[in-house]
Order: C-alpha cells, then sequence, then structure tokens
C-alpha cells in the first residue's frame, strides 16, 4: 500500500502475478488519480476487485525524453468487480458547474463504446470545495456531460462524499 504522498509506483495485483503501474505524479487531476489508485489497492485486499490506474502511453527519444501520446490512451481507470466491466475517467472541478473541455471528446467517446459493450462507464468528478465525487454514469448514447454542483444530482448521478480517511469510497455506490 502507498499514500498518496508517497512513492510514485504501487504494485497492482493479478492472480499470483505482480504488475507495476505508474501512478501519475503533479499536474491537474493528478491528485485525484493517486488517491483513487491507493483506495483502489483496497478494494484488492478487501473484496478482490481489480482496478487499477491506466498510465499515460507515449514513446522514449533517447534516454532522458519520454514523449506522452495521450490521444493513444485509454480510460484513466478500468477494472472488473463481479464479472462486470468498470471502466471511468477522473477529473477534478473548483467551479459550481464542470462540463467536459471540447478538446477531451475522444473520452466521451471512448466511455461510450465500453458501455455499449456492457461495461459499467462514468465520469468520476471531484467537487474539491465540497470534498465530494460525483460520478456520472455514461450510456452509449448520453449527451455531452455536464454537473451542476448546485443542483440536486440526476438520475444517472451518484454523490460520494469523502470518508474520514480521505478517500472516496465509491464501489459501494456502484
Amino acid at each position: 500500500f502507498v499514500g498518496a504522498s508517497g512513492n510514485a509506483r504501487r504494485p497492482a495485483v493479478h492472480g499470483s502475478e505482480t504488475a507495476v503501474n505508474p501512478v501519475p505524479k503533479g499536474g491537474r487531476g493528478r491528485k485525484l488519480e493517486r488517491r483513487l489508485a491507493d483506495l483502489h489497492r483496497l478494494y484488492w485486499d478487501r473484496e478482490h476487485v481489480v482496478v487499477e490506474y491506466n498510465h499515460l502511453p507515449g514513446r522514449w527519444l533517447g534516454k532522458d525524453r519520454f514523449v506522452p501520446a495521450p490521444q493513444s490512451k485509454s480510460v484513466d481507470f478500468h477494472g472488473v468487480d463481479r464479472g462486470r466491466s468498470l471502466v471511468f475517467d477522473a477529473k477534478e472541478c473548483r467551479k459550481a458547474r464542470w462540463r467536459l473541455d471540447a478538446r477531451y471528446a475522444h473520452q466521451l467517446e471512448r466511455l461510450r463504446r465500453f458501455a455499449l459493450a456492457r461495461a459499467i462507464a462514468w465520469f468520476a468528478v471531484e467537487h474539491v470545495p465540497a470534498s465530494t465525487l460525483w460520478l456520472l454514469r455514461i450510456w452509449p448514447a448520453s449527451e455531452w456531460p455536464v454537473i451542476d454542483f448546485l443542483a440536486p444530482p440526476g438520475a444517472d448521478v451518484l454523490v460520494v462524499p469523502q470518508n474520514e480517511d480521505r478517500f472516496y469510497d465509491w464501489l459501494p455506490a456502484v
């Protein structure tokens, strides 16, 4: 188990194998992704639910220069719970309203494709001022994702408060 302020790598368990997935460092939204990665390790320990961070793909140019390829990246997190695929992208918002930026249209399309294949797909949006995680379910025909944090959550939205350990324990809600 690696804390959010700890090492930038964590073990990901696959049956009897152990793999290493890099956990994001720095940058906008990375703090939430690190905390979720820590929580997902607890889910494995507690309920044998596998949820992993999808590290950023790219290629190395020379020995010291890594060039990320975010357009080819899949969803931020993927996993399986009782045979059902779980996929989501994690976002942070400090405003009263969140709307997916147009430059991330590919993320919505990927989540729609997973939903079409019967995965449970969503955007996990942390409303930082309220310390809540809003899970916006994505369906194959979902419209452009928008969350108004001041309005009551809609039918396709679950709200998860931060617990005493500063985690968003979203699995029971899903």
